[in-house]
């Protein structure tokens, strides 16, 4: 009796000893796992840093921000919905053809017929 209870117990401890070590595989899996998404998070961040950096360097010292636009925008309202243009300047149409809307950017007339007299349209001469 006494043999069979050493046994059993030997058999409980390796089992132990076995989940003990599937827990720390498993455990150093999910770190490693962790520490590789750590490190793809960092280089994700600094790239996105690089862009801001750029972003920031291209715009032009004369052109507000974001933010500041919204502040113009919350201390004076009346203002800012007087404005018309938002930035973009109107396009007056030069062409002679009436069929189109006067305000229509140039470079979506359609030539004449002829091609005379329309700059955006240059005929080559037929010699």
């Amino acid at each position: 009796m006494e043999g069979e209870a050493e046994e059993k117990r030997k058999k409980d401890e390796e089992l132990e000893k076995q989940k003990q070590v599937e827990e720390e595989s498993a455990k150093e899996d999910a770190d490693s796992k962790l520490s590789k998404v750590l490190d793809r998070l960092d280089t994700l961040e600094g790239v996105v840093k690089e862009i801001v950096d750029d972003k920031r360097k291209l715009s032009s010292p004369d052109l507000p921000t974001k933010e500041e636009v919204a502040k113009k925008n919350e201390a004076s309202p009346a203002k800012a919905s007087d404005s018309r243009s938002y930035g973009q300047p109107v396009v007056a149409a030069n062409s002679k053809d009436t069929n189109y809307a006067s305000n229509a950017p140039a470079n979506t007339a359609k030539p004449n017929n002829k091609g005379i007299g329309d700059k955006a349209f240059p005929v080559e001469s037929e010699s």
